[in-house]
């Protein structure tokens, strides 16, 4: 009998299974990412509505208490006697709620996340 060359029906399959298992682990590394750059989106939104707040309210006299919506995201704010602000942040669907503080003299910071929706009031 005459050897021929080529691939046995074992050694196609098993190159075939491979070849799926790379594929599918490719598209939900895909998936993940366009998960990530959303939740990135998020938290930048966040941030931004924050720092604008702590800006304004940095000129105000007497910050006090208050709320505000923008974009789906609404911002809690509220003064202390030494002079601190906090914001906190909650929108819906956010993996997670963002407070922010301001005491006057450094930059804000991020205090903490908790886990959402709407873990910080």
């Amino acid at each position: 009998m005459v050897s021929r060359g080529g691939f046995t029906l074992v050694e196609v399959i098993v190159a075939i299974t491979l070849l799926s298992i790379a594929v599918l682990t490719l598209a939900a590394s895909g998936t993940f990412a366009a998960e990530q750059i959303r939740l990135a989106h998020q938290e930048d939104a966040a941030a931004i509505l924050a720092a604008a707040l702590l800006d304004s309210l940095a000129l105000a006299p007497d910050p006090g208490a208050g709320v505000t919506t923008t974009g789906g995201l609404t911002a809690h704010w509220w003064g202390a006697a030494d002079g601190a602000i906090t914001v906190a942040v909650t929108g819906p669907g956010a993996s997670a709620d963002r407070a922010y503080s301001w005491n006057g003299r450094s930059q804000p910071r991020l205090l903490h996340m908790t886990p959402g929706p709407h873990g910080v009031q």
